[in-house]
């Protein structure tokens, strides 16, 4: 391992800018970290220059898992906001929205229109718009919710009530 004894600082500061890129192109801000990491060694073996490319390479591993882990804590503690919360949270896109009905619910059963696709769906009576109570179910109107850790189904409330 010949190449590995020659290692200097700028082959760190070139895989830190590898990594960079690397995380540009692939989303996820992983990447970035080990660059760090990378970057870091590469300024203490500018520092220091005698250190052995064993130790650089256990002090590579040891930056990269640290930050990585330091940066998970630190998103974890102060989340990004954004304009959308419910965002890649598809459950909870759906509470409080009505839909109406595709087919009728038939013996429990039936399907129900959501944005550009078509889910099933069990409810209280047939035929009925969940949108607006029909008047054939003496003003019964339903609402989608979402049970613990299940999926959404409708609740039938009497008119002028809600949950």
């Amino acid at each position: 391992m010949t190449f590995l004894s020659d290692l200097q600082f700028w082959h760190w500061w070139i895989l830190a800018a590898v990594l960079a890129g690397v995380e540009a192109i692939m989303p996820g801000m992983f990447f970035i970290w080990f660059g760090l990491a990378a970057a870091l060694v590469g300024l203490l073996a500018l520092v220091v220059p005698g250190i052995g490319w064993q130790w650089e390479a256990v002090l590579f591993v040891v930056l990269a898992v640290a930050s990585v882990a330091f940066a998970k804590a630190y998103l974890h503690r102060n989340p990004t906001e954004t304009e959308d919360p419910a965002l890649n949270r598809r459950g909870e896109r759906l509470l409080g929205r009505r839909f109406n009905l595709e087919t009728a619910i038939v013996n429990g059963r039936g399907s129900v229109k959501v944005d550009d696709g078509v889910w099933r769906a069990s409810g209280c009576w047939a035929g009925a718009s969940i949108s607006r109570p029909p008047s054939s179910t003496a003003g019964a109107a339903s609402r989608w919710t979402t049970a613990s850790g299940g999926p959404a189904a409708p609740i039938c409330l009497p008119a002028g009530r809600s949950r």
